[in-house]
């Protein structure tokens, strides 16, 4: 029998089967996921997924691997909820917070809404070299012919290598207005010492503000000729005289000679 070191894998899973005969042989067949999350779950599904070889239980949240997740330049926290607006593209940053992170081989970002809001568009990849898009067409596990999925309505992003990475990004982009769990899981290092964590953090989506008229005039003078006239109207008499002749005689004696 061919062992297949763990070493290298995200999600690991072992079957057994016991084949039928006198002898009551067992094979144990191991299948190593470098390339990619082995569930999209929700929850710490890894230690379920992973048949127990990743553990039962991880060893924290994110921050207690010094692990920080930011959207935009706001730091999540899973004790509380933060408001983004809808409409934007914002940048999901998953880090260390010091020098002292040594990297981690895997990832799961988990996308869903708990108002059944579809939300298998909101999460987008950055860059193909580090980073992929699970299918969204119903929650399935990781087997040797084909990547896990997510259900219909989640988005799912996860590794493509088992790389060292100090640090990846996604995108997060909702149309409308809803409220949603973001998970995260980090594998740091397989066996044969477990190293995983994980952490659920809630966001709100709101809408933009609607901009609305001003009652306030306009201080910009307009370019338009106004048909309006630019004054009334006067009822006092003119000051200019007539240029109609008096037949009136004139009380001034010329000074023509007669």
């Amino acid at each position: 029998m061919k062992y297949i070191s763990p070493s290298s894998a995200f999600f690991f899973y072992v079957t057994v089967a016991t084949l039928l005969g006198t002898n009551n042989n067992v094979t144990f067949q191991a299948h190593a996921y470098p390339n990619g999350a082995g569930t999209c779950e929700t929850g710490a599904a890894i230690g379920t997924a992973s048949g127990g070889n990743h553990g039962p239980n991880g060893l924290g949240s994110l921050a207690d691997a010094g692990l920080e997740v930011k959207v935009g330049s706001e730091v999540l926290d899973t004790g509380t909820t933060k408001e983004f607006m809808t409409e934007i593209e914002h940048n999901v940053g998953l880090e260390f917070t010091g020098s002292s992170g040594s990297g981690f081989k895997g990832f799961l970002f988990r996308l869903s809404s708990t108002n059944n809001t579809d939300a298998s568009a909101g999460l987008k990849i950055l860059s193909s070299d580090d980073s992929q898009k699970l299918p969204s067409t119903g929650e399935r596990g990781k087997n040797a012919e084909s990547n896990s999925a997510c259900a219909n309505t989640v988005a799912g992003i996860t590794h493509i290598t088992n790389n060292i990475k100090q640090s990846v990004s996604t995108t997060l982009k909702m149309e409308e207005a809803t409220n949603l769990d973001l998970e995260i899981t980090v594998v740091v290092s397989n066996p044969p010492k477990n190293k995983w964590y994980y952490s659920k953090y809630t966001i709100k989506m709101v809408a933009p503000p609607t901009s609305y008229p001003s009652s306030q005039p306009s201080m910009i003078p307009s370019t338009m000729p106004s048909d309006a006239p630019t004054s009334m109207p006067s009822d006092a008499p003119s000051g200019i005289p007539s240029a109609t002749h008096s037949s009136a005689p004139s009380r001034i004696p010329s000074t023509m000679p007669s």
